[in-house]
């Protein structure tokens, strides 16, 4: 396919690389609005602000909204070709081993796992544009029911995409997927008391910046200590979610091998069996006319 289609070879070795470049993306779209925010904007009157926090007020939130809507783009697409490439998974019946084989019932429903991955990806893509569009200073309502949305979806489709590839992934792979899984699943459990405190201390002890917004959060408010904190475990499962993302970079080089050695195989394997195609019709209408005589077949004179 990718031999005969050129423009296809290509086309593919642009998208494999969606993961990587959704994780540079969003790495350096975020720092810089973090530099942003902690030189120019509060004068490093708080160390380490929330993610949310950091595109709040204009101009680092019209960044903020842009890295993040191109970065719901990519996961969107990211979703959809993982989605398509666990079918033709599935189609190989050699996908599970022996004694995973035993286990039958787990192969029949991949099909529904694999379309609730897809499900909760698209999902989670379309909150996080929801987070990035709606900022938590002007429409503090729609950016929190997008991050609960973007969380939990994302949080879903990640365990979802362990079961799915656990089979298939290099051991190092499936069980590092794993393991990132399960530390992204403590650090959202701790982030959520944590920054409660953090709230709580804030409302209930003053500010000293006269709006007394959170997005405006400073070293000498209410809370500050828990507000630090939690702002970095949201860092770290921003982090971890990233790496889980872009881990899917080697299911896409890996895809992209097997699909190439299985088209060159069955090419192979058509030349060996020597005629193919109209050859092969052609062939079959030499061995019928060389079964019947020559003048039967002229038409008659006169």
């Amino acid at each position: 396919m990718f031999e005969k289609e050129p423009h296809l070879q290509r086309l593919w070795s642009i998208i494999r690389l969606l993961p990587t470049a959704l994780f540079f993306w969003v790495t350096l779209g975020l720092t810089a609005c973090y530099a942003w925010d902690r030189y120019k904007v509060d004068d490093g009157e708080r160390d380490f602000p929330m993610i949310s926090h950091m595109g709040a007020y204009p101009p680092q939130s019209c960044f903020f909204t842009l890295i993040l809507c191109l970065a719901a783009f990519f996961l969107f697409v990211i979703v959809l070709i993982q989605h398509r490439l666990v079918l033709l998974n599935l189609l190989n019946k050699d996908q599970l081993t022996e004694q995973e084989s035993c286990l039958g019932w787990i192969k029949s429903r991949f099909n529904i796992l694999n379309d609730v991955s897809f499900l909760a990806g698209v999902l989670c893509a379309f909150f996080l544009s929801v987070v990035g569009s709606f900022q938590t200073q002007n429409l503090s309502d729609w950016h929190r029911a997008g991050f609960v949305g973007f969380i939990v979806l994302g949080f879903i489709y990640l365990v979802l995409l362990s079961v799915l590839t656990f089979s298939s992934a290099h051991y190092w792979l499936k069980w590092g997927r794993v393991a990132l899984t399960i530390l992204l699943a403590l650090n959202l459990i701790a982030f959520v008391p944590v920054k409660k405190v953090a709230y709580s201390q804030f409302d209930q002890n003053g500010t000293s910046n006269s709006t007394g917004r959170h997005s405006e959060w400073k070293d000498t408010d209410g809370g500050y200590k828990p507000y630090f904190i939690a702002a970095m475990i949201e860092f770290v499962a921003m982090v971890l979610f990233l790496v889980l993302i872009w881990s899917l970079q080697f299911d896409f080089w890996k895809s992209f091998d097997d699909i190439c050695d299985t088209k060159r195989r069955q090419e192979n394997d058509q030349g060996a069996n020597g005629y193919n195609g109209m050859e092969a019709d052609q062939r079959l209408l030499d061995e019928e006319i060389d079964g019947v005589p020559l003048d039967t077949l002229a038409e008659p004179e006169g």
